[in-house]
């Protein structure tokens, strides 16, 4: 299997010296992964996983969008229903693969 990882992006905070949090974009079988989203503890509930989202969002609007594999990995403090509403406020949606979501490049607001 190829993947070709195509993106890092980091989160910032002010209080911080270094990067808050991160995720990234695999391209595999043709398609763009938003991968492994972590925040670290400390700086969670403040807008950085968001922000990670909407800037990967930005760098693949026009490359087809993204897809995410929803699951709670141990240790993550949101549950999959939780995963799944909050990539829903994000623009995902429910493909016909259980536990997958697509963002297909929509503008957000």
């Amino acid at each position: 299997m190829v993947v070709t990882y195509q993106h890092n992006f980091l989160a910032h905070d002010s209080d911080a010296a270094d990067p808050v949090g991160r995720c990234y974009v695999a391209r595999r079988h043709g398609v763009n992964w938003l991968c492994e989203i972590i925040v670290d503890e400390v700086y969670r509930h403040q807008g950085h996983g968001t922000a990670l989202v909407r800037a990967a969002q930005a760098a693949y609007a026009d490359r087809g969008g993204l897809c995410v594999l929803v699951w709670a990995h141990g240790g993550s403090p949101l549950s999959d229903e939780e995963l799944t509403n909050w990539y829903g406020r994000l623009g995902f949606r429910p493909t016909e693969c259980p536990g997958v979501m697509q963002w297909k490049g929509e503008p957000q607001k």
